[in-house]
């Protein structure tokens, strides 16, 4: 498995920057939301039919922000739909339309994901991950840039070329079965994961 293809799939996730959980079902909903909602406006390509409304802001059903959650982090990912967001942008649900107001935004990702490590148990990949930072990486200097923090990502491979991300750890020897003490945010502002992330004209051509 190229290391490319894993770096591409959990960079969503990366972005996102979410507190160590030791399966999904522990995971912040606002982590699944926020990934799961990169991971649709990173992969839609470019003119998506998605409608539009009045005020020329793209609408993203909730039902497509559902299989790409259970495409990152498998069927256990359950969404309850709030109004999600951060400090810089907001994805404001519309119960009429059951659909996310996505806003016009440029963005600039805090963290890159490098894989520096993959190692194989069967179905089951741990990848040692450097967050790179984005104002390291002018140039393609990714290589040698020194990471801000090194996190572990189990992966589960479903199917060819499939994955799902099972956990976030903060150090590989964490076990899986280890009670995680850790409150999770639950107010839907993480950290200020995204200060970073401002608008991106691309999701509006």
């Amino acid at each position: 498995e190229p290391k490319q293809t894993f770096e591409q799939f959990i960079a969503p996730v990366v972005m996102v920057d979410p507190v160590a959980f030791t399966e999904v079902s522990k995971a912040d909903e606002h982590t699944i939301l926020m990934s799961s909602m990169w991971n649709l406006l990173m992969n839609i390509g470019d003119g998506a039919a998605y409608p539009e409304d009045e005020f020329g802001m793209m609408l993203s059903p909730s039902s497509d922000l559902d299989v790409s959650a259970a495409s990152l982090f498998g069927s256990g990912a359950a969404l309850s739909h709030p109004t999600f967001g951060n400090t810089s942008i907001n994805f404001e649900y519309n119960e009429e339309t059951s659909s996310y107001v996505v806003p016009p935004m440029g963005y600039t990702v805090q963290y890159q994901p490098r894989v520096d490590k993959i190692s194989r148990k069967g179905k089951k990949y741990t990848l040692k991950v450097a967050y790179i930072t984005s104002t390291t990486v002018l140039g393609n200097t990714q290589e040698n840039a020194q990471p801000d923090k090194y996190m572990y990502y189990v992966l589960e491979k479903t199917g060819k070329d499939k994955y799902v991300v099972t956990a976030v750890l903060d150090s590989e020897d964490q076990k899986e079965n280890t009670s995680s003490t850790v409150s999770t945010v639950s107010s839907g502002i993480a950290k200020d994961e995204a200060a970073s992330i401002t608008a991106f004209s691309k999701v509006n051509p």
